[in-house]
């Protein structure tokens, strides 16, 4: 097997970190003195913590594989079943969001598009997964249609909840002047996927970890040092009396990405000494 490298995916997660930490702590510079320089700073902060999120997807595919944990070829009726009214449930999600989105614009006298852009994404997103799980349903009934090679459709589900995420965080933040709360409950929600692929992963025999673990590694290390590192550096600066009071300790989230890395790191040498072996 090739030697897999990190290469330009690793880098660009480096990058999208140091960026986004850059424009988080401007952001919290600039909070009081200009608020449209400080909605400037947010927007960017978002932009690269998406580009993170990528980043990490592709360096989690240039990963090794461990064995498919999903069952499609048991002819469950049950899955079968299942798996129909999922596909139900999202494609009736999708006729919802355009209801909202043409409710919205029958009756907004102004459009807000950070509430409408998350609600228009998951209703395509809601379309896309239900044609994904149909190719699933049809894996499973055994007519020779294999979902796996959808490759481009397998995080649909994932970008479904990601926009429905983001029109809740809307509805509780202000998107243009509350990147800190935003960011953190970004953070908040990684830290979900990362401590139960964690945990699964240390259950395993095998050497090695699953694309999951590692993309939920990379991204949450990355958004522990973009939450906590900004906040830091005003504190060592002497700014730490402008910074408005939060519940999270900054120093734990600085030091869980850095054990995060470590781990990552010795996954990482642990799997090169695997490749060489072979």
């Amino acid at each position: 097997m090739p030697k897999t490298k990190p290469g330009i995916p690793l880098l660009a997660i480096c990058l999208t970190v140091a960026a986004g930490c850059v424009f988080q702590f401007a952001g919290l510079l600039m909070r009081s003195a200009d608020s449209s320089a400080s909605e400037i700073f947010a927007y960017l902060t978002y932009f690269f913590i998406a580009l993170n999120l990528i980043a990490s997807y592709v360096y989690a595919r240039k990963c090794r594989k461990l064995v498919r944990a999903v069952v499609t070829d048991s002819k469950s009726n049950n899955l079968i079943f299942a798996t129909a009214l999922i596909c139900a449930g999202l494609l009736y999600d999708f006729v919802h969001q355009c209801y909202n989105c043409y409710s919205y614009f029958e009756n907004a006298g102004y459009i807000d598009y950070s509430y409408i852009v998350p609600v228009a994404l998951s209703g395509v997103f809601a379309l896309i997964s239900c044609a994904y799980y149909i190719a699933f349903y049809l894996c499973v009934k055994g007519t020779g249609v294999d979902y796996r090679n959808f490759t481009a459709f397998h995080f649909a589900p994932l970008l479904w909840a990601f926009f429905k995420t983001a029109n809740l965080v809307t509805q509780l933040f202000d998107i243009k002047s509350g990147a800190q709360e935003i960011c953190h409950f970004i953070l908040l929600v990684s830290l979900l996927p990362f401590f139960l692929c964690f945990a699964a992963a240390s259950d395993k025999k095998e050497r090695g970890a699953s694309n999951s673990f590692i993309m939920s590694a990379l991204f949450c290390a990355s958004m522990c040092f973009i939450v906590s590192a900004p906040r830091l550096a005003m504190f060592v600066l002497g700014g730490g009396n402008n910074l408005e009071n939060v519940t999270f300790s900054s120093p734990t989230y600085f030091l869980l990405g850095l054990f995060i890395v470590a781990v990552l790191r010795e996954n990482r040498k642990a799997e090169k000494s695997v490749i060489i072996g072979e």
